[in-house]
């Protein structure tokens, strides 16, 4: 059985000699485009995790025909928040087959995911708050806390990262998905843990493989060397926390709706608003917040569309306890003409803010980025359960 191990643990050109041999042979590209023709089914819902370990492992055999005594390794952007330095240098394609032009490195989005925010998603006990929801087949609306976090590592590397169709011709993307990969067997082992409901449907562009036939790794043949566990994560700390500017000339409902449309604008600004609490029960067990009909407007299909939503949170983190990060990674260029909603999980942050130990009133703030591409919702609402 193969074991996929650290990058950071490579010590001899065997992989990078593999993949270029991939490369030279076009292998790469015909690999390129089946993530391209079948972008819209596994991204956004419950496919996203089975059809990627596919994928992946298609790259690990097709190397392994060059060189069997090679696995693709995982990229643990936690414990090494900066790009490897295997697919750093050399710095040029014609002398390292594993780097790749383009890469901007955090200046679209200078952000990794905290241990934090990684906790909150291995802490999930269904598929669908974990891996998406298996009822959306077809559409992006409904995408898995783990989903959400692999895009912040899109944006931050930038370039082919950020597109769809292209992000898988930069060899860092194979890495990333191997720790997303190595993430879900995780939670799969842990008492979270749980297989969806539906296992029999097919994969696009896999006939012979359904959602079933790739739940268990070891059935597939290879393993994942163990990393550290996560640090704990701190309580939210309301010493940090700003205020924002008050939303202007909008129709504010009370607690539900949070911001009334039609139309609500954002436009390269944050914007936030005291949010009452008065009436929301102490024992919540989930709240999210819902961006209703969200659009995005036109702009450039490189360039990621990131939404950030904070509950008396910071604008440094992207930990689930104080900020939101949600990137629409890809840029939404095939997003553009639809509607979708899109749901950011609060459930943490509340609990803490209705424990008392929190200020009151409570700041709900919104903010959108890039410059110039405005984003328009027809309402955002706060639910809890």
């Amino acid at each position: 059985m193969g074991e996929r191990k650290n990058v950071q643990s490579l010590s001899d050109e065997r992989f990078r000699n593999a993949f270029s041999e991939l490369k030279s042979s076009g292998g790469l590209a015909r690999l390129v485009n089946v993530h391209s023709d079948g972008q819209t089914p596994q991204h956004g819902n419950g496919l996203f995790l089975p059809w990627h370990r596919a994928y992946i492992l298609d790259l690990e055999r097709k190397l392994q025909s060059k060189d069997p005594g090679v696995s693709l390794p995982f990229w643990d952007w936690i414990g090494t928040p900066r790009l490897p330095d295997i697919y750093a240098t050399p710095s040029t394609e014609e002398t390292n087959s594993l780097y790749h032009n383009g890469r901007t490195l955090g200046l679209e989005n200078p952000d990794f995911p905290s241990n934090c925010c990684l906790d909150a998603a291995m802490q999930e006990d269904t598929f669908e708050g974990f891996g998406g929801d298996y009822s959306s087949f077809g559409n992006q609306d409904s995408p898995g806390k783990l989903e959400n976090l692999h895009g912040l590592i899109h944006t931050w590397v930038g370039g082919d990262m950020e597109a769809l169709a292209a992000s898988p011709g930069d060899p860092i993307f194979w890495a990333h998905h191997a720790n997303v990969d190595r993430l879900w067997a995780a939670w799969q082992a842990s008492p979270q843990g749980k297989d969806p409901d539906t296992t029999d449907i097919p994969l696009p562009g896999y006939p012979d493989l359904t959602v079933e036939k790739v739940l268990d790794i070891k059935t597939l043949g290879y393993n994942y060397a163990s990393v550290a566990p996560l640090a704990p994560c701190p309580e939210p700390d309301e010493r940090r926390l700003p205020r924002g500017r008050r939303l202007k000339n909008r129709t504010i409902a009370g607690l539900i709706p949070v911001f009334e449309g039609p139309n609500l604008d954002l436009v390269d600004e944050s914007i936030s608003h005291p949010l009452p609490t008065t009436g929301i029960p102490p024992d919540i067990s989930r709240a999210d917040v819902a961006f209703v009909n969200l659009r995005i407007g036109p702009g450039n299909a490189r360039t990621p569309a990131v939404l950030r939503l904070t509950l008396n949170g910071t604008d440094n983190s992207n930990c689930p306890e104080s900020l939101f990060g949600t990137p629409l990674w890809n840029g939404l260029g095939h997003l553009s003409h639809r509607k979708l909603t899109l749901r950011v999980d609060v459930t943490r942050t509340l609990k803490v803010i209705m424990a008392g130990r929190s200020r009151l009133p409570v700041q709900i703030g919104v903010r959108f980025s890039p410059p110039g591409r405005p984003l328009r919702v027809d309402r955002v609402v706060l639910r809890y359960s």
